[in-house]
């Protein structure tokens, strides 16, 4: 563990913390996304940006069940922003695509999301702002294509043999930041 971890990983914590409290969520979703969840603006996002996708694929993505998936995406359909449509490629499979609605949602989400950005930023220099995009940029690939770590509550899951503590463990005075 280096000192440079330790700052991004805290950094990133304070980064997740900001987007996950209520009045930033409310300002980014008012208006038509009113009401949506932010696993609903992920899913719709990641729909517009890389659909058509099969469900099973999406659900491998966000690392759940399908069936958690499926609940979820029938909540954009009944709002009338995802559709489904046979796969032509394999009879038994589903492709989820944005519809004409779904799509303006996503690209206006996306428009306000960076106008808080820009809002953030303005006192930063253009360079800063290209070297901030570009470091986050690749970092988001890098934890992207990152092996995930073990669901230890899974069936067939055993703990390799450790000559200390278990680093995953919530300490004794509770867990960490997130």
């Amino acid at each position: 563990m280096t000192h440079s971890s330790v700052v991004v990983h805290e950094a990133l914590s304070a980064i997740l913390r900001w987007g996950s409290r209520p009045d930033v969520h409310k300002s980014l979703t008012s208006g038509p996304g009113a009401g949506l969840s932010s696993t609903d603006v992920w899913l719709l996002s990641a729909v517009h940006d890389h659909g058509p996708l099969r469900m099973r694929d999406l659900a491998a993505w966000q690392g759940v069940d399908k069936s958690t998936v499926s609940t979820q995406i029938r909540r954009l359909e009944q709002r009338d922003l995802i559709t489904r449509a046979p796969d032509p490629t394999d009879g038994r499979a589903t492709l989820l695509s944005v519809t004409a609605t779904g799509r303006t949602l996503s690209e206006g989400l996306t428009r306000t999301g960076a106008d808080a950005v820009d809002g953030v930023l303005s006192a930063w220099t253009p360079d800063d702002r290209h070297r901030l995009a570009e470091l986050l940029g690749r970092l988001s690939a890098a934890l992207t294509q990152a092996p995930q770590p073990p669901d230890r509550g899974r069936a067939g899951y055993h703990r390799p043999e450790s000559t200390g503590p278990d680093p995953a463990a919530p300490s004794p005075a509770g867990p960490g930041p997130v």
